[in-house]
């Protein structure tokens, strides 16, 4: 890892003690493994289910003495089994998010999400698994949890943000379902600029509580006067030279990013996908802080 990655993954973890509230999947959970979420299932945990009438062999400390008067006849309650869930994340490592002019960029910021995220869900003995969506290659993670599968899946991460070519996000999300076998919690990290996502979002929706982290750079929305600039789009390898000196070349340029953030955001909107943003810049670490607390309350 480079010493930069290092510095964000060392900041994750030592904000992480002070962030409160947990992740949660959209309902009861259906999992064999132990855990902090409600399911359907009776077996260990704190929440009460119906009473039901007491039965040879029941512990009498789960005596509902209220019921009982009520029925005229012995009650018990049994509890909810508390489960682990299982997170996926699912992260844009396609070219465009090696854009940052401001302290760090957007893969940067995406590293960190998922870092808080599996910090997160280690705490609260959830599995975390991750769909990392590069240009021509998916790399999935299996689930797994405690701080080793963490370490390994954060280090994976580090080495999956590519430099030049297209990925398809929409098959990552396809693929990322397809692993699920039950209902759980997915993380989807990405700046959400491709094109026909919407599908795959929708039905997401429709089996998991999906939230989706839209990083962005402050620098996408306007040009700082700069001269004359040659740029290259990585994943079309498209080269242009902008004179970022120009007022209408200026207009023009927030005009059209405007458009397109408008799009982008209406597309989220309707694929009913819970969005949270944060931004480039100084405070990413207190916004991501408060971010994740959103996500868990």
């Amino acid at each position: 890892m480079s010493e930069r990655t290092l510095e964000i993954l060392r900041a994750v973890r030592a904000a992480a003690p002070s962030w409160h509230g947990s992740l949660r999947p959209a309902g009861r959970i259906d999992s064999p493994f132990a855990g902090v979420h409600r399911t359907s299932r009776l077996g260990p945990g704190e929440d009460w289910a119906e009473a039901r009438a007491y039965q040879s062999g029941d512990d009498v400390r789960r005596i509902d003495w209220s019921a009982s008067a009520r029925t005229g006849s012995v009650q018990v309650r049994d509890t909810f089994a508390e489960r682990g869930m299982r997170i996926t994340l699912v992260v844009d490592c396609s070219p465009s998010m090696q854009f940052g002019t401001d302290t760090l960029t957007k893969a940067d910021l995406a590293l960190a999400t998922a870092a808080g995220v599996a910090t997160l869900a280690t705490r609260q003995g959830d599995s975390v698994a991750a769909m990392l969506v590069r240009p021509g290659d998916l790399r999935w993670v299996s689930p797994g949890s405690g701080v080793a599968h963490t370490n390994v899946l954060l280090r994976n991460l580090s080495r999956a943000f590519a430099t030049e070519g297209a990925a398809s996000f929409t098959e990552g999300l396809q693929r990322a379902d397809g692993h699920a076998r039950s209902s759980g919690l997915f993380v989807v990290i990405s700046d959400f600029y491709d094109e026909g996502v919407a599908f795959a979002l929708r039905r997401l929706v429709s089996r998991h509580r999906t939230v989706a982290v839209v990083v962005e750079d402050r620098r996408e929305a306007s040009l700082v006067p700069a001269g004359l600039l040659e740029v290259c789009d990585p994943e079309t390898e498209e080269y242009m030279l902008l004179d970022t000196d120009s007022p209408r070349f200026a207009e023009r340029f927030a005009a059209l990013a405007a458009a397109r953030r408008a799009a982008r955001d209406e597309m989220l909107r309707a694929s009913g996908v819970e969005v949270r943003r944060l931004v480039c810049g100084p405070q990413w670490l207190a916004e991501l802080g408060r971010m994740l607390a959103e996500v868990g309350s």
